[in-house]
């Protein structure tokens, strides 16, 4: 079915989405008139729409139909945007347009989320994933930082028999790019401890040479017996077609066995010989599998034995280039006598094609190893890999990409996930690179890193989420650049909003209210560096029991510390930042940025005191609204300069009236404005510490009057209260569980409907 996703604000396109989808086949004008009314002629606000990636032009949204699996995309534009923004916004969202039309869902959710609305993914780390398993048209795996990978098989095993044993070949993809390999693995053990193993890593663009890789196995040939002439249902097995349309063959292989041995049983319990014989015959075909040729021989079978055990060949056969199929007699009659075992078996039929030179840019291993009691096809499929992915890093100093290195960088993971070809295929004049490199080493030294391994199809964005998240930030667009905003402690707000400069009718206060319903902590699941398997570590403030925890995964973590800091922090945040505080002002909107901290004042909620600045003169502030002193409190006042920054704030002392106050000896006010044909400066005052309310900012959305609506959570600084501590260990909760009571004997029970929600009750 076709799927649209209307995005009302590029910015931020997981808020706001509007997802449907149908089956029918209709045009773009028949879906828009089913979505905004029967009347609709045009969009009100600059709107651009995407099928598939590609713009479509107004003329065609009654002609162009769409089919089967086309993804939509209706975004509304902002008015005034520079040319390169829109231009950056545009190649962002059709990268997610091409990464989504694959996924049954939309997958924009916002990186402040708990969990986002990522594809689980397929399970690298659940003990269904450490298994190597063939993924025809699955992505291949993008891995980052250090990881165990059970890698998915390139191409199908095959075995041959060399002295009746059996040896398997398997190749394997790490992986797209390149990794600094620690131990290669055979479920726990490593593959050094097994003496008929060999292996062999080939990095991207590198070539297989340990054995041919490009081999076809009939699904034809599977454990056929080849009768005698003698028994009834005689027959030529086969022909068998031995290689696909379009393919073409050098070297064909049957593997033939006795299963019980072959052998005649003497009456004194020894063992005589016995022979067998048989032939096997290939027919050249064309691609639509006439034959294009006479039948010959290939191998002529002639084998005598004289051993109970059972005995396993592989016949190689060389070809001229062709297509062929291939059929198989067995000459000499199968015996009845119950002392003699000949028993005849064609097991398998193989082709060797051209071997392929270049997977591009993957690492390959390719293991080849004979069957054992250790080695067997209970642990043939449990080969694993740790190891770290190398990826480039860049350099303030040179500003150029170094050469790759290992590395578990959030950073560079972010960084590489936009530039790569299997990624946002983005220019590197569009990533933030400076300041994603400071930040670099905050998480560094923080010991916040990425170790994960996407192997689903998702959107850019929702991969730059989940990797940012561990770093508690988000990805966003800084101007024209892509960027992290990072969650910190903040103290100076960069801008201040007070009555002055806000829209007259335009503030609102939103408060979140506890409720009964409400999580009693935070159950943070992670990666256990040791097991590389799933874990979880309890997150409780105060009092709270943990009971009912709210669950809340953060991919690409593993380490436990860090999981619980992010769980404590996530729920400090829940408990403390309920406020929305919503407000339009003036083009100051756009100095702040999404997580930047702002001084507010408004007269109705009572926060602090403020106005604009009339004069200063020897360091005495006019001011054009009177200021309250409180007793007992220091009295501090800060300023808007003339570039919208704030400045102070500074101790301020009673003047000659409530409108005069007097500023430190030494204050320099130098930046402030008092130039008639410009804004004057705004103040903010107030007592103690924190001397103003302060907000985060988590919106800005520009209007198309030259306003810009203003969203900010209420600034907690104790959300950061555990950036310091550490988890309880594993097995030890840190909640206040306590002795588990006996149930209690319930009186007074009364359970009534609720109203207006059907199957709900209120109990009491």
């Amino acid at each position: 079915m076709a799927k649209v996703i209307e995005i009302s604000n590029p910015f931020e396109p997981w808020k706001d989405t509007y997802t449907t989808e149908f089956k029918q086949r209709i045009t773009i004008r028949t879906y828009l008139r089913r979505r905004h009314g029967p009347d609709f002629r045009e969009f009100e606000k600059p709107t651009i729409i995407l099928v598939n990636g590609k713009g479509i032009e107004r003329k065609k949204w009654d002609t162009l139909v769409l089919k089967k699996h086309d993804v939509v995309n209706v975004i509304t534009l902002r008015v005034g945007l520079p040319i390169l923004i829109v231009i950056l916004i545009v190649m962002v969202l059709v990268s997610v347009v091409i990464a989504l039309k694959a996924q049954k869902k939309p997958n924009m959710a916002n990186v402040t989320g708990a969990n986002g609305n990522l594809p689980a993914a397929d399970p690298v780390y659940s003990l269904k994933g450490q298994s190597n398993q063939t993924k025809l048209g699955a992505p291949i795996e993008v891995p980052y930082g250090l990881v165990r990978m059970y890698p998915s098989y390139a191409a199908a095993p095959y075995t041959t028999y060399k002295n009746n044993d059996q040896w398997v070949y398997q190749l394997f993809c790490l992986g797209q790019g390149q990794f600094d390999i620690a131990t290669i693995n055979i479920e726990n053990t490593p593959i050094s401890s097994y003496t008929d193993v060999q292996y062999e890593v080939t990095g991207p663009g590198g070539l297989v040479t340990l054995f041919p890789n490009n081999v076809i196995t009939s699904v034809s040939v599977s454990s056929i017996e080849l009768l005698g002439p003698n028994q009834g249902g005689y027959a030529w097995s086969g022909p068998f077609v031995v290689c696909g349309v379009g393919q073409r063959t050098t070297s064909i292989e049957c593997d033939i066995n006795f299963p019980n041995g072959l052998y005649l049983a003497n009456n004194d319990g020894s063992l005589s010989t016995f022979q067998v014989t048989a032939h096997f015959q290939a027919q050249q075909i064309d691609d639509t599998g006439a034959p294009i040729g006479s039948w010959f021989d290939i191998t002529n079978l002639d084998i005598t034995l004289a051993t109970t055990t059972p005995q396993r060949f592989t016949l190689v056969s060389a070809v001229s280039s062709g297509r062929y199929q291939v059929r198989a007699e067995r000459t000499n009659n199968r015996s009845s006598d119950t002392r003699i075992s000949d028993q005849l078996m064609w097991e398998q039929l193989r082709a060797y094609l051209p071997t392929t030179t270049s997977f591009g840019n993957v690492t390959m291993l390719a293991v080849k190893a004979r069957a054992s009691n250790n080695l067997n096809g209970n642990s043939q499929n449990r080969i694993n890999v740790i190891g770290t992915r190398m990826l480039q890093a860049w350099d303030k100093t040179s500003q150029t990409w170094l050469t790759a290195a290992p590395t578990r960088s959030i950073v560079w993971a972010f960084c590489d996930a936009f530039r790569a070809t299997y990624g946002g295929q983005l220019a590197d004049k569009y990533l933030d690179k400076d300041n994603l490199a400071d930040l670099d080493v905050v998480f560094s030294d923080r010991g916040e890193y990425f170790d994960w391994i996407f192997d689903q199809r998702s959107t850019v964005w929702g991969i730059a989420q989940t990797m940012a998240r561990v770093g508690r930030g988000i990805p966003m667009m800084n101007g024209s650049l892509i960027t992290i905003i990072r969650d910190q402690p903040q103290s100076l707000p960069s801008a201040i909003f007070n009555q002055e400069n806000m829209v007259k009718g335009s503030f609102k206060r939103q408060v979140k209210l506890a409720t009964i319903l409400d999580y009693d902590g935070v159950e943070v699941t992670y990666t256990d560096p040791s097991t590389y398997l799933p874990e979880t570590v309890l997150c409780v403030v105060g009092s709270e029991h943990g009971y009912n925890p709210e669950p809340v995964t953060l991919e690409g973590c593993a380490n436990r510390n860090i999981a619980w800091r992010y769980g404590m922090y996530y729920r400090r945040l829940a408990l403390l930042a309920t406020e929305n505080i919503i407000f339009k002002t003036g083009m100051e909107g756009h100095i702040p940025s999404y997580g930047d901290l702002i001084g507010l004042n408004y007269d109705v909620p009572k926060w602090g005191q403020g106005g604009f600045v009339v004069s200063i003169a020897s360091l005495v502030c006019t001011l054009s609204e009177p200021v309250t002193f409180v007793g007992g409190h220091t009295m501090y006042i800060g300023f808007r300069d003339r570039y919208g920054n704030t400045v102070g704030p500074f101790v301020a002392t009673a003047g000659s009236d409530s409108k005069h106050v007097v500023l430190p000896g030494g204050t320099d006010t130098s930046a402030l404005c008092f130039d008639d044909d410009k804004e004057g400066p705004l103040f903010l005052f107030g007592a103690g510490t924190p001397w103003v309310k302060t907000g985060r900012i988590s919106l800005l959305a520009p209007g198309s009057d030259d306003t810009v609506e203003v969203t900010a959570v209420n600034y907690a600084g104790d959300v950061f209260a555990d950036d310091g501590n550490n988890a309880p260990a594993i097995g030890n909760t840190s909640g206040n569980l306590g002795i588990v009571p006996n149930l209690p004997s319930v009186t007074g029970l009364k359970v009534l409907p609720a109203t207006n929600q059907p199957g709900m009750v209120i109990a009491s």
